[in-house]
């Protein structure tokens, strides 16, 4: 299955082959334009020179034009490379979109439990990407593609059956979610039964990633083989496509830390602990 995969090999050296270039073509322009028009003798020797720095300068400048129009044209079409990802894997990454969605739950939560004003709109945004990538989308693969076929061959059921009820439940608990927060602002009224529903779903969605990532998942290759796998990761990406349309995953991931931009929780360097004093 393939998914992109951001890089710019060419940036650094392009721009220092610009900026090079463009010095010279700026020197020899200057020093065109000052040379006298005509001169007692040599008049012709300064015309040529005038005539073909001229010359020189506008092809430099169209080359370098050409060159920032062919460098844009590689960057762009440098900037996603195609990478094969199996169906587990592609699930795998779905469930670190979720978890940043806890992430946002958890300090919407604390804020609330703190009366402390958490920005408008930031918990219905969060909800109904909650809503459409993890239980309209996620959750669905898995429903249609993965459970069946631990049902089948009678292995991991009582598992499965408690992560469709987790399925379930959290539909629900988004439900109520999506309730709380409709209003322009959040009353303050609110506050504690909004935190004790963003809470819920924190508790219950990480155990249940843990155990589809580390015992699920895995399992599927010694019931489907390596080439079953890989034609279920076929039928994940016509049904990203199809779900998700145009802004795919990259588009979820951008919507997501939009949201991380307002609570302020941007920053991966932030959580890092404090060295303890020697």
């Amino acid at each position: 299955m393939k998914r992109s995969s951001l890089f710019s090999p060419i940036g650094n050296f392009s721009r220092t082959t610009i900026g090079f270039f463009g010095g010279i073509a700026n020197k020899i322009l200057k020093s065109a334009t000052s040379l006298p028009k005509r001169v007692a003798d040599g008049s012709k020797i300064r015309k040529k020179v005038l005539i073909g720095s001229g010359i020189f300068g506008v092809s430099a400048l169209g080359s370098l034009y050409g060159i920032k129009r062919a460098t844009k044209k590689k960057e762009e079409e440098s900037e996603e490379i195609d990478v094969d990802l199996s169906a587990p894997e592609d699930l795998m990454r779905e469930h670190g979109v979720l978890e940043r969605l806890l992430l946002i739950y958890e300090e919407c939560a604390r804020r609330l439990e703190a009366n402390i004003t958490v920005p408008s709109g930031v918990i219905g945004k969060t909800a109904r990407i909650a809503r459409s990538f993890v239980e309209n989308y996620h959750e669905k693969l898995e429903e249609q593609f993965i459970f069946p076929e631990f049902s089948k061959e009678n292995t991991l059921t009582d598992m499965v059956s408690i992560l469709e009820n987790h399925h379930e439940a959290g539909r629900g608990v988004t439900d109520r979610i999506l309730s709380l927060s409709s209003g322009r602002t959040l009353p303050e009224t609110s506050y504690k039964e909004l935190s004790s529903a963003c809470t819920e779903y924190v508790r219950m969605y990480r155990p249940h990633m843990a155990r589809e990532d580390t015992e699920l998942f895995p399992a599927l290759y010694a019931l489907l083989g390596s080439e079953g796998v890989k034609k279920m990761g076929e039928s994940f990406e016509k049904e990203e496509h199809r779900l998700l349309g145009e802004k795919g995953f990259k588009g979820v991931v951008k919507e997501i830390a939009s949201i991380e931009k307002q609570l302020e929780i941007q920053d991966l360097a932030a959580v890092t602990p404090a060295p303890v004093p020697s």
